[in-house]
């Protein structure tokens, strides 16, 4: 029963019910107790601050600095001006020649950041436009096409990050790249928020991982596979700090959960085979176009259940098209009758989840629930 949501058109739809036969706080570690005791460089960034190391960092390679009264103001947003001073210093960009002007009105020769922006934009990190507008403050997506080009990352378009608020468009391959990677982790809910600000501590955060990244590729460490369009890390460290594309199946089983409990019904139990089988479904769908119970490759849930050797003694499924984050696809199946039933039926215990996105950005969500 598809059902349409407006601005963003999206459906659902629900399996019929289908029956089988049965078939005390730890100590603070060592690092962590000698960092407490560290002296530190700002009166507002403590030891235990979450960005106290990166921040450090960034200080001393002289790439940001406090203020005069010796507090550093972390939460403070970022300027376009600011963020061009941090990548001309991280990377030491290539010096234009005398006789490259950019056209930027608003950033001339006498003001402080003029030497950091004309570099960069030598370089091809901004575009030579009017203007540059250095008081502003810097976007996320700005973040991550800056970080990109500074450094030089190659962007692919495998999109093996996902972020359900950055569909494609100009700033998709920067962010997912920087997903790839592990510079950023992105929001709560694969969320990005290409449109929020950066604070001058996310920054410091963004930066530090890029410049870590940077030295391993300058090592040899990390290499870039032309063939299958990828970084590869030798050493066999994994190169993205979390999967946001994972992040969202999981939160939208906390989601489903919630609603279980807020009606005094047992959690489901997050069972890995039903992952697969719902991240497979999830993929085929993205990849062929189509939106139904009934896969050409697996047949109906029961029957790739089967196809695995999932045994069972009751299974159903929900299904969504392009709902923007787990929170809106959880409301959606929550106001359908038929979803409804199947999040809360007492008799279910495990729950497995998918979720994939096609080349247009459009999502496919997928639940498969079981009784063991």
């Amino acid at each position: 029963m598809p059902l349409k949501r407006k601005p963003i058109k999206s459906l659902l739809i629900v399996a019929a019910l289908l029956a089988s036969p049965a078939a005390t706080p730890a100590a603070m570690p060592a690092a962590a107790a000698q960092a407490a005791q560290a002296t530190h460089s700002f009166s507002d960034v403590s030891p235990t601050f979450w960005a106290y190391k990166e921040i450090e960092e960034l200080t001393s390679l002289g790439a940001l600095e406090g203020y005069p009264n010796g507090r550093f103001y972390p939460n403070n947003l970022l300027t376009r001006a600011q963020g061009a001073k941090v990548l001309d210093q991280l990377t030491h960009a290539q010096a234009a020649p005398g006789s490259f002007k950019p056209k930027f009105k608003d950033v001339t020769p006498n003001h402080w950041a003029y030497p950091f922006v004309r570099d960069l934009t030598y370089d091809g990190v901004f575009l030579n436009t009017d203007r540059f507008r250095p008081q502003e403050n810097l976007s996320r997506a700005q973040m991550a096409k800056i970080i990109v080009e500074a450094f030089d990352i190659v962007v692919d378009d495998n999109d093996l990050a996902h972020f359900v608020d950055t569909p494609a468009g100009e700033f998709h391959g920067y962010i997912t790249t920087i997903g790839e990677l592990g510079i950023t982790t992105g929001r709560p809910g694969a969320r990005f928020d290409p449109n929020g600000p950066v604070t001058r501590a996310q920054f410091a955060t963004f930066a530090s991982r890029a410049l870590a990244f940077d030295e391993k590729r300058r090592s040899g460490q990390i290499v870039y596979d032309k063939e299958d369009k990828l970084y590869v890390d030798l050493t066999g460290e994994p190169l993205a700090l979390s999967n946001p594309a994972e992040q969202v199946g999981k939160e939208s089983i906390t989601l489903v959960n919630k609603e279980r409990q807020n009606r005094h019904l047992p959690a489901l139990k997050e069972d890995t085979n039903l992952d697969a089988m719902a991240q497979l479904k999830a993929e085929e769908m993205a990849e062929k176009g189509y939106f139904s119970h009934d896969s050409p490759t697996y047949g109906h849930v029961n029957e790739m259940a089967a196809m695995f050797g999932y045994s069972f003694t009751r299974i159903g499924e929900n299904i969504a098209w392009n709902q923007r984050s787990p929170e809106e696809v959880t409301a959606d199946w929550m106001a359908s009758p038929g979803h409804r039933k199947n999040i809360l039926d007492p008799r279910y215990t495990n729950v497995g989840a998918g979720f994939a996105t096609n080349s247009q950005g459009e999502t496919y969500w997928v639940h498969i629930f079981a009784k063991k």
